[in-house]
C-alpha cells in the first residue's frame, strides 16, 4: 500500500514538473519568437536610399582653393559638400538649396595679392531613432583681416518618410515648449555675456540685436537640431561691442 502511494506521489511530482517546465519553455519560445520577428522586421524595413552602397549623409565633393598663402592651414577653407542620401522630393529640393548655396560660396572667394577672403562649408550629421539631423558650418575666413564669422543651418528629416521637420516639431518632439526653449536660449546668452565680463549689457544695443535675432517665443528663428546625445541643440552667434564682433556657441537646450 506503501508502495502504490509513493509511486503516486512520484507521478504528480513528474507531472507538475512537466507542466511548469512546458509552461517556461513556451514562454522562451515566445519571447524569442518575438525577438526574431523584430529583428526581420528591422530587416525588412529599409531606410529609403538614393544609394544604399553609401552613408545616410556623404560628401559629394571637396573643393580646396589655388594660390592659397604658404602659411595658411588648408583644412582651415577645405570645403565638403554634404549630401543627404534619401529618396524623397523634400530632400531633393534641401540636396539642390545646398548645393546652390556651396556653389555661390565658392564663387565668392577673393585670392589676390591684396586680398583672402575665403568661405568654406562642412557639415556633421546625427541619427536619433527616425530623425537625421545635418548640421552644417557656413565659414567666412578674412584671412587679410584676421576676422572669422560662422553661419549655421541645420535640417531635421524623418528618414523613414521624408519629412523635414520644423522647429516647433522638433521641440514637441523632445516634450518640450516653445517658452521653455526659447527662455533656455535667454538664459545661455545672459550666461555668456557675464563670463566674459559686461556690465549693463541689458541696456545695450548689441544685447537687443542678438535676442531679436532669435525671433519669439512663438516663433524661434535659429537652426534647431538633435545632437549626439538626442538633446535639443543650437548654434547661436552672439553679437559684441569689441572685436571680431561675434562669437558662435553651441548651447545645449535638453
Amino acid at each position: 500500500m506503501q508502495n502504490k502511494n509513493n509511486k503516486n506521489v512520484v507521478f504528480v511530482v513528474i507531472l507538475v514538473v512537466s507542466v511548469v517546465t512546458s509552461f517556461l519553455l513556451g514562454q522562451f519560445l515566445e519571447s524569442k519568437s518575438i525577438s526574431m520577428f523584430n529583428y526581420s522586421l528591422a530587416q525588412v524595413i529599409d531606410i529609403n536610399k538614393i544609394d544604399n552602397n553609401k552613408e545616410i549623409v556623404y560628401s559629394g565633393k571637396t573643393y580646396i582653393p589655388n594660390k592659397l598663402p604658404v602659411d595658411l592651414n588648408i583644412d582651415e577653407v577645405r570645403s565638403e559638400l554634404p549630401i543627404i542620401n534619401l529618396n524623397y522630393d523634400s530632400v531633393k529640393s534641401i540636396n539642390e538649396e545646398i548645393n546652390k548655396k556651396y556653389n555661390e560660396l565658392k564663387d565668392d572667394n577673393i585670392i589676390t595679392e591684396d586680398m583672402v577672403n575665403i568661405n568654406s562649408v562642412k557639415y556633421k550629421y546625427y541619427v536619433n531613432d527616425n530623425i537625421l539631423s545635418l548640421v552644417i558650418e557656413y565659414k567666412n575666413y578674412n584671412y587679410t583681416a584676421g576676422y572669422v564669422s560662422y553661419e549655421y543651418k541645420s535640417y531635421n528629416i524623418d528618414k523613414n518618410n521624408g519629412k523635414v521637420l520644423t522647429n516647433n516639431e522638433l521641440i514637441n518632439l523632445k516634450n518640450l515648449t516653445n517658452d521653455k526653449v526659447y527662455n533656455n536660449i535667454v538664459k545661455n546668452i545672459e550666461n555668456e555675456y557675464e563670463d566674459l565680463g559686461y556690465d549693463d549689457y541689458k541696456n545695450t544695443d548689441f544685447y537687443r540685436e542678438t535676442i531679436n535675432n532669435i525671433g519669439k517665443n512663438n516663433n524661434i528663428n535659429v537652426s534647431l537640431f538633435l545632437d549626439a546625445d538626442n538633446n535639443l541643440s543650437t548654434y547661436l552667434n552672439i553679437r559684441m561691442n569689441m572685436g571680431p564682433g561675434t562669437i558662435t556657441r553651441n548651447f545645449i537646450l535638453k
